[in-house]
């Protein structure tokens, strides 16, 4: 008999095609941001997700599901359970007198059991069989076009290299330097700077930390050595403090989960990476000049066989002390970081008198996001609260804190389940031993979800469940691989 029956198998590799098209189609229509075409992504990923799971326990052997998977099952129990509630916290408001518009909180509805759909597909595993657990191509595939779209690609539209109904509005022009430093600011795919900024630092955070691990794929490994260099660009080109700032801590935070040459490779790649990224960031804003892009490939380049060459040689076998590795590589980082220092100060620092503008602004909507909240602090008043209430008087259609809109539209007891999930996926992530660096790029995307509206963006829910998902079973992966060499 073979191991996995010839369902399970096709099962398998649709999933990973659909997580791949999925990936793309959410990125390119901005991240999801709009709500008919998020509605009806929704609908479809809960179709195809139960579609999958009905061929996988159709093809399953259950003779091999014996490996004890509590704590998974706890996991998706957890996230489950919160996002079902939600889903029903919306359907409740439709038939309550607080619902300001019965088809807004339909798409809220809508779009949860989307949420739900992409949980299903992202963190549960059709094929648990006892002996062994490969870790799945279809967050592979997620993590590796939402990569490849953030990055390079987008790197492309700065240049003007894509066709027009995918280029719109791909930049920001803005003559107020207050806004945007060089004139212009990289807004992406997602058509919001702030939004391209912290998908690049996510993706950034997430390849430094899954290249060198030993159970990483060869896909995983490949884009770990050539992506970083043009995500870090990307977010610079951004000029996204926000973004930046959550990139920062993200990154601080797998210090202080690392050690050893684990910590020296840590600090070397993102120094490498970093002044890479200087210079490619000189070269994108350099005058127009025929080697301009033959430059940056080299740029890129560069970065790549430096990454693959300080990974082997901080984590082969007779590598040097991780004392002293720690020290070359933090003077590596201090490079890194004193080569972005040295970009144009126009272009780096102008910005910065205007954070306290922004701080102010913000908190005026918070101070009002919260009063509006009291009129409801249960269950909220459904789906788009802050549009139909203050929108209108502030001129500012959202909220700028995902926390805060959910809050608004589910009441307290909404923003409890999104904790809940959440809290769920942090404390799976932080019990899978290695590969507990995946906390960096998690943080940062929960971080910048509070002063902004990344939770509006479809791609971003799929962008979080992929990166947990990813780690859950890559430790599954490993355990079991343990367990047949311990067996045999």
């Amino acid at each position: 008999m073979l191991e996995n029956g010839s369902g399970g198998r096709f099962a398998q590799g649709a999933a990973a095609g659909m997580a791949a098209v999925a990936a793309g189609t959410a990125i390119i229509h901005t991240g999801l941001y709009d709500d008919d075409a998020a509605a009806l992504f929704s609908l479809l990923v809960v179709l195809c997700s139960a579609w999958l799971a009905i061929a996988g326990i159709w093809s399953s052997d259950h003779r091999r599901l014996e490996v004890d998977d509590s704590e998974h099952d706890q996991l998706t129990s957890a996230v489950w359970f919160s996002l079902f509630g939600l889903a029903l916290c919306s359907l409740s408001q439709l038939a309550m007198s607080q619902s300001l518009d019965r088809a807004a909180v339909a798409e809220a509805c809508i779009r949860w059991l989307g949420v739900i759909g992409l949980a299903g597909l992202l963190l549960y595993d059709l094929q648990r069989r006892k002996t062994t657990r490969t870790i799945s191509i279809t967050r592979i595939s997620v993590l590796v076009t939402s990569g490849v779209l953030i990055g390079p690609v987008t790197i492309a539209g700065w240049f003007g290299m894509l066709p027009s109904p995918l280029s719109d509005g791909f930049l920001l022009a803005e003559s107020d330097i207050r806004v945007a430093s060089m004139g212009v600011r990289l807004s992406g795919f997602l058509q919001y700077p702030n939004a391209q900024g912290i998908f690049a630092a996510a993706m950034l955070l997430l390849l430094l930390a899954v290249g060198p691990a030993r159970s990483a794929h060869p896909l995983m490994k490949l884009a770990a050595v050539s992506l970083p260099a043009p995500l870090l660009l990307t977010l610079l080109l951004a000029e996204s403090r926000g973004a930046g700032l959550a990139c920062i801590a993200g990154f601080a935070a797998g210090c202080l989960l690392l050690r050893g040459r684990r910590l020296a490779q840590w600090l070397a790649s993102a120094g490498w990476a970093s002044v890479c990224a200087a210079l490619a960031c000189r070269i994108a804003l350099a005058p127009p000049a025929a080697l301009r892009l033959a430059a940056l490939l080299g740029c890129f380049a560069a970065s790549a066989i430096g990454l693959a060459a300080l990974r082997s040689r901080l984590l082969a076998e007779g590598a040097a002390r991780p004392g002293r590795a720690i020290a070359a590589s933090a003077m590596l980082l201090a490079a890194g970081l004193a080569a972005l220092a040295l970009l144009p100060p126009q272009q780096l620092y102008a910005r910065l008198g205007a954070h306290y503008e922004t701080a102010a602004s913000r908190a005026s909507l918070y101070q009002e996001a919260l009063r509006l909240w009291r009129e409801a602090p249960l269950l909220g008043r459904g789906g788009d609260t802050w549009r139909q209430l203050a929108g209108p008087r502030f001129g500012i259609y959202e909220v700028h804190s995902g926390y805060l809109d959910i809050l608004l539209n589910h009441g307290l007891l909404g923003l409890s389940l999104v904790l809940l999930m959440l809290g769920a996926l942090l404390t799976a992530i932080w019990r899978t031993g290695e590969q507990r660096l995946l906390l960096a790029p998690m943080l940062a995307m929960l971080l910048h979800a509070a002063i902004d509206f990344d939770m509006s963006y479809g791609s971003w829910w799929l962008l979080l469940f992929a990166i947990a998902g990813y780690g859950i079973n890559a430790q599954a992966a490993q355990a079991d691989s343990r367990s047949v060499l311990q067996a045999s």
